[in-house]
């Protein structure tokens, strides 16, 4: 299994996840896991910071999508991704996640973006 860490907070009403490490399937169901539990609970403004990932693997994107899709589909919510480098936007962009979710510089500005 691939390192990683998962940090949760809360700031002016959006939930921020901050993935530090390795950016595979199991970081990606991680999130994706408990998200649901904050959308279930009614906090549908979500800012997934990847600047600490110096990589996002295929499954990890694919788990990217998924919350992407629950996030702002099922629970008409908004997800903002900050720290993203040329490759991140780029890979991200030809998956499909941009421009479903927003994307900004980093953290302070995607809160921002989230609470439009």
């Amino acid at each position: 299994m691939d390192s990683f860490e998962v940090e949760i907070s809360e700031i002016e009403n959006v939930q921020v996840f901050q993935v530090k490490g390795y950016f595979a399937k199991d970081a990606g169901m991680n999130v994706l896991q408990k998200a649901e539990e904050l959308l279930k609970s009614g906090k549908n403004r979500m800012v997934l910071d990847v600047s600490q990932s110096k990589v996002i693997s295929s499954p990890g994107v694919s788990t990217i999508l998924d919350l992407t899709f629950k996030v702002i589909d099922d629970f008409k919510g908004c997800l903002v991704l900050s720290g993203l480098n040329d490759l991140k936007t780029s890979v991200l962009t030809m998956s499909g996640v941009i421009p479903l979710a927003k994307a900004a510089a980093d953290i302070q500005a995607a809160v921002k973006v989230a609470k439009e």
